[in-house]
Order: structure tokens, then sequence, then C-alpha cells
């Protein structure tokens, strides 16, 4: 997640496979630190078939004076194998 200095942010995410899946699913949430809790303020879905790299990158306007993080849901499927990895960015704070 980076800061787009407009009151915006990037959410940038990507699934690769060391060999070309069956299906990658990429689940994008943008997070806001809201009373000591994250909560989720949007979420991006997208999905590729026969393909060993998904990435997409979403801009959102969010509330300043906020941190902001993104968590991600990786999901590599191949001949009913499933790979899931759940990355989470640090914080940022938008101001």
């Amino acid at each position: 997640i980076t800061d787009n200095g407009n009151g915006s942010v990037n959410a940038y995410g990507a699934v690769m496979g060391a060999v070309k899946c069956d299906t990658l699913r990429l689940e994008i949430n943008i997070q806001q630190l809201k009373n000591g809790n994250w909560v989720n303020i949007k979420n991006y879905s997208s999905t590729a078939s026969n393909a060993s790299l998904l990435t997409k990158s979403y801009n959102y306007t969010v509330t300043k004076g906020y941190y902001y993080r993104v968590m991600a849901g990786c999901v590599a499927t191949k001949a009913g194998t499933t790979e899931t990895q759940i990355p989470i960015t640090d914080g940022i704070w938008i101001d």
C-alpha cells in the first residue's frame, strides 16, 4: 500500500506461481485502523485461469487522519492442490 498524496491510496497485489496454475485468485482488502482495530473498508477480488502470474493495482479514496494497510489473500490451485498465503502490509498514516 502506498500513499498517492491526494487523499487516496494505491493497493497492489500479486499472485505468482512457480508453474502455470489452473486458477489464481487474489483478494485485496484495504483496512483502516479504527478504535484500535483493523476494519475492512474496501475489497477487490480477481481471478485468472491457466496462468502463472496475476497482478492488480487499485486506487481508493480514503479519509485522512487514519492508518491504512492491505491484507491480501493469494490462492493458487493446480490439479486439485491449493496453496494459500495471506500477506499483510505495514500500516501507513494518511494525512
